[in-house]
C-alpha cells in the first residue's frame, strides 16, 4: 500500500497506560477544566503545549534592514500649505472643461442630474443613466 493523506478523524490517540490506539471522550474536572479521557482505561490524556518552531535568522543579510534603522521617522508631512501659491490657469481650465461636461443638455446626451440622485420613471435623465439608455423608454419608443 502507497504512502497516502489520511482525514483526522481516522487517527486515533495512544493511551496512556496501555500504550495502544484509543477513542476519547470530554469531560470536566472538578475544578471545571475540560480534559481528555481515554476511553480504553480512563487516564487523562493531557494535551501537548503547541511551541512552533520557527528558526530565526541571527544573521542580516545584504537586504536586511539595520536595527537602529527600524524605528527612524522618515516621512515628514508637508504643513506648509500658505507657501503655495494660486493654481496655475491652464489647471483651473481644465477642472472648469470638467465641470461643465456633465451639464449639457438634451441634444449632446449630457447628464442631468436629478434630485434624490436615483433613477427616475417616465425617461426623466437621471444622475445613473441617460434618456438614450433607460429601458422604460425604450419600451416606449417601440410601443408606442
Amino acid at each position: 500500500m502507497a504512502p497516502a493523506s489520511m482525514h483526522y478523524s481516522n487517527v486515533n490517540l495512544v493511551d496512556p497506560v496501555t500504550g495502544e490506539a484509543t477513542r476519547v471522550k470530554r469531560a470536566y474536572l472538578e475544578d471545571g477544566t475540560k480534559v481528555r479521557i481515554a476511553k480504553r482505561s480512563g487516564a487523562i490524556i493531557e494535551k501537548p503545549e503547541y511551541k512552533p518552531s520557527r528558526p530565526k535568522n541571527l544573521i542580516a543579510g545584504p537586504k536586511d534592514t539595520p536595527s537602529e534603522d527600524v524605528l527612524a521617522v522618515t516621512y515628514k508631512p508637508f504643513t506648509d500649505f500658505g507657501s503655495l501659491g494660486p493654481l496655475p490657469d491652464h489647471v483651473l481650465n481644465s477642472l472648469r472643461g470638467a465641470e461643465e461636461v456633465g451639464a449639457g443638455d438634451e441634444k449632446d446626451g449630457g447628464l442631468e442630474a436629478a434630485e434624490g440622485g436615483g433613477r427616475r420613471r417616465g425617461g426623466r435623465r437621471t444622475a445613473r443613466g441617460s434618456k438614450l439608455f433607460s429601458l422604460s423608454s425604450l419600451r416606449r419608443r417601440k410601443n408606442g
